[in-house]
């Protein structure tokens, strides 16, 4: 998939990363966030969430990494 890329700066507020347009797997998105009609870019390079969905990405992220240390937990004790 194409997808346009950012990384968390402040609550709910992403900026661009150095790559913004990159391809994925579709197993490795986490969601789909709304569209831009519910977010807004304040300028070029940044995007900002709405509470709800900013509360959708908190949870997932969250979520995703107690995942990956779970995962990394079990491999360690073996």
């Amino acid at each position: 998939m194409d997808v346009r890329t950012y990384a968390p700066f402040g609550e709910g507020v992403f900026l661009t990363t150095d790559f913004p347009s990159a391809r994925i797997a579709s197993s490795d998105i986490l969601t789909v966030l709304p569209s831009l009609e519910d977010g807004r870019i304040i300028n070029k390079g940044m995007l900002e969430l709405p509470k709800k969905a900013f509360s959708q990405y908190t949870e997932l992220s969250s979520h995703h990494q107690k995942r990956y240390e779970s995962l990394w937990n079990n491999w360690v004790s073996k």
